[in-house]
């Protein structure tokens, strides 16, 4: 998987794919990135609160810009199939914060619980405090998001709430 910085900008579908309706991201804030990891790159680690991957878990269930194939962990050097998700490693999540919205692959959930990867404070704070995942705030700023970088395709849950 490529690596990217926490709070850098997000650009790993734009690189891939020449869409002309991106420019209308801007209206959304930025995107910034949060645990796109690598084996080659240390990253901070500690527990997380049983809450934080509840949330986590259900920020999973929506497949943000989901791919033909998918990534094996680095770190475990395996596919990871998730009891809830399915296959992790094929799409994204997004986690909206006053100012911007953290991209994220959905590996991030096996980052935390399994290998103890301590995302910002930042970004647990937007994930634990913006709009909760299943909430109709949180599905209609998706779908805003979406019809900025997606030109209308809608984001649905592919797994229902815990």
């Amino acid at each position: 998987m490529a690596y990217y910085p926490d709070f850098s900008e997000y650009n790993y579908v734009r690189r891939l794919v020449y869409f002309p309706f991106l420019t209308h991201i801007r209206r959304m804030g930025p995107q910034l990135n949060i645990g796109w990891l690598s084996l080659e790159h240390p990253y901070p680690k500690a527990p997380s609160s049983p809450e934080f991957i509840e949330r986590l878990d259900a920020l999973t269930a929506y497949h943000f810009w989901p791919m033909r194939g998918f990534h094996v962990c680095e770190f475990c050097d395996t596919i990871v199939e998730h009891p809830r998700h399915g296959l992790l490693g094929a799409a994204e999540i997004r986690v909206r914060a006053p100012d911007c919205w953290y991209a994220s692959p959905n590996l991030l959930l096996h980052y935390v619980e399994v290998h103890e990867y301590r995302p910002p404070d930042e970004f647990i704070d937007a994930a634990m405090t913006g709009p909760a995942p299943f909430t109709p705030q949180y599905e209609k700023d998706l779908d805003d998001l979406s019809l900025a970088t997606q030109h209308g395709l809608n984001v649905r849950p592919r797994t229902p709430p815990p």
